[in-house]
């Protein structure tokens, strides 16, 4: 097989999210074709997206200067800074290649980078004049119009930014992501009736779009829709509990398994403190998909997270056929699984969601004793459910709260929001989860 057939194959495995399996070809590339600029930009970029930052933009920083004039190399690197937040770095590699690069489409492309790290780096007029002067330029261009709304958004424009989203949607029918940056604006801004009306213009285009469910729910709850609200997000009916000993394990094999599962997560070696691209607080994250570690303990698990898969299908015959989460039921998923650990005070989730996911799970391994304190306020529980700090609305959604349990696996469809009640200060005992994604394959 020649380099450019080992090439296609990296970037079909790297589209379809095997980055581990893309950077081994990428990798294989480099050993037939040392000076592949393309090889060398994607393998960067992959890496990059397992948070290997420093490697990423090390090789970037290599390409472009030995290859001033490939684009993708400029571009690759701005995106790299910019994930980083290295905001100041990556506008000044846009302007620096801009200068250098005369292809119309390659320039788009960073300016595109450099009116999001302009955003970054919260220098929103600068990213305004950018903006306009990009769809002046290029009446027909849906993206630029996106930007300009979220920018009109953070400048608390409200009404100029529906329209610049509304006009990305007239340019592009079929970009739900408009639609729903605009119903976000608008619950954002209190208004929840518009918002709702935006949310189901992106779900029309899309069904299953987690972040269009998730923020409906927001709007129903606001607007006092409870019964819609219950239909569409019900924690009481949504969120289910699964539980080893349903598959014969004993007390004794329970703590077995999550002795191994502790040994390997405790200090996996991507477990970074409080990642930007992820919503902890006081807490560690690890980076890397660990459904990709060759582990027994982690293969064990693996069968349980595929048991809570098939319990949850043969439980969507009790929902309405119109649910979206039956809807979307894939027949086949891949899995991302991270873990999460927090020890000190103050260590908590911020609400979020899981916007690629189909199903979304926890599954507690090491459990701190003060979740059973009635006096602690649900310290280190888990609550699905919820709102956002910044949408305020005048009813509260519903919410389930959740005591952790070692050996219980906790199930909920991705467009729930969640979060968990901060550990006490001084809390010295360590609360250890894996947490997935079932990603429809």
């Amino acid at each position: 097989m020649n380099a450019k057939a080992v090439l296609a194959g990296a970037v079909r495995a790297h589209e379809a999210g095997r980055l581990r399996e893309a950077q081994q070809l990428y990798r294989q590339v480099l050993g037939m074709d040392p000076g592949s600029a393309d090889a060398v930009s994607n393998l960067a970029l992959v890496t990059a997206q397992m948070a290997e930052f420093g490697p990423a933009e090390e090789m970037l920083r290599g390409l472009v200067k030995n290859n001033p004039r490939y684009a993708g190399g400029h571009a690759n690197l701005a995106l790299v800074l910019h994930q980083q937040g290295k905001f100041e770095q990556a506008i000044e590699c846009c302007e620096q290649a801009l200068k250098v690069l005369s292809d119309n489409k390659s320039r788009q492309k960073l300016q595109n980078t450099l009116a999001l790290s302009l955003m970054g780096a919260k220098r929103f007029d600068q990213a305004l004049e950018l903006l306009r002067k990009m769809t002046a330029a290029h009446p027909g261009f849906a993206g630029g119009h996106n930007l300009l709304g979220t920018v009109y958004t953070h400048l608390g424009r409200p009404d100029d930014a529906v329209r610049a989203f509304n006009e990305a949607t007239q340019l592009d029918p079929r970009d739900y992501g408009s639609f729903v940056a605009a119903g976000e604006c608008l619950l954002v801004h209190g208004r929840p009736e518009a918002a709702l009306a935006q949310l189901d213009r992106a779900l029309r285009v899309k069904p299953w779009e987690v972040r269009a469910l998730a923020l409906r729910t927001l709007a129903l709850a606001g607007l006092g829709r409870r019964d819609d609200e219950k239909w569409l997000s019900d924690p009481a009916r949504l969120v289910h509990y699964h539980r080893l000993s349903e598959l014969g394990y004993t007390p004794e094999k329970i703590d077995e398994l999550n002795r191994e599962l502790s040994a390997f997560a405790s200090t996996e070696p991507s477990l970074r403190e409080d990642p930007p691209q992820y919503a902890t607080l006081k807490a560690w994250h690890s980076t890397t998909n660990l459904a990709d570690y060759a582990n027994p303990a982690l293969e064990e698990f693996k069968r349980f997270i595929d048991y809570a898969f098939h319990e949850r299908k043969r439980s969507l015959s009790s929902e309405d056929e119109a649910h979206p989460f039956r809807r979307a039921a894939p027949a086949n998923y891949w899995t991302d699984l991270w873990a999460i650990r927090m020890k000190e005070g103050g260590g908590k989730l911020y609400p979020h969601i899981h916007v690629d996911g189909w199903l979304s799970g926890v599954y507690y391994v090491d459990v701190p004793s003060i979740v059973n304190d009635p006096q602690a306020g649900g310290a280190g529980w888990l609550n699905v459910g919820g709102t956002r700090t910044d949408i305020r609305l005048k009813r509260d959604p519903l919410v389930r709260s959740v005591k952790p349990e070692p050996g219980m696996m906790v199930t909920f469809p991705s467009y729930f929001w969640h979060d968990t009640v901060p550990l006490p200060e001084g809390n010295t005992e360590q609360r250890l989860c894996l947490a997935y994604d079932l990603n429809p394959r």
